[in-house]
């Protein structure tokens, strides 16, 4: 083997080593910086939602138990804003839910509910019948500092997934 064939298949291998390198790290980067993101607007909605229907509730606190059906879950639309809103007592019983979830199916919500029964949040990751992946992102519900249920925004992933 010449010298020349040796230094060319060096450089080669560098270049290929380092483009790897570049493209793990860009990728990562994404990755993490998507994930944020979703995360981060997940949550503001959540927050968002709570306080709306805490407020609501601040007068009546006895309305989300005796008549759940009474309470106003601010609609909105799931392709627009990418997300949905259900709202479940302590019990695991699935009090109101935002029209533009249909007939979405979350599998294992109740999961979120120890956590805040405990006043803490509560996020995971879940794929309906459909094979869709969705974020569900849980906030406790207060009302004059008592717990009354879980306030849990669904965002579907699907974009980010598709991003990468």
């Amino acid at each position: 083997m010449t010298i020349r064939l040796r230094l060319t298949l060096w450089y080669t291998t560098l270049l290929g080593a380092t483009l790897i390198l570049f493209s793990v790290i860009v990728y990562s980067s994404l990755y993490a910086t998507l994930s944020a993101e979703v995360e981060d607007n997940a949550a503001r909605q959540a927050e968002d939602v709570a306080n709306a229907l805490a407020q609501q509730l601040q007068l009546d606190v006895f309305i989300i138990r005796n008549n759940p059906t009474d309470i106003f879950v601010p609609e909105v639309d799931l392709f627009a804003n990418s997300f949905g809103v259900q709202v479940t007592g302590l019990d695991g019983k699935i009090l109101k839910r935002s029209a533009n979830l249909g007939e979405v199916e979350l599998p294992d919500f109740q999961q979120a509910l120890p956590a805040i029964a405990a006043g803490e949040t509560h996020k995971y990751y879940a794929h309906d019948s459909r094979n869709i992946s969705f974020l569900v992102y849980s906030v406790p519900l207060r009302v004059n500092e008592v717990i009354l249920g879980a306030v849990q925004v669904i965002q579907p992933v699907t974009t980010s997934v598709t991003a990468l």
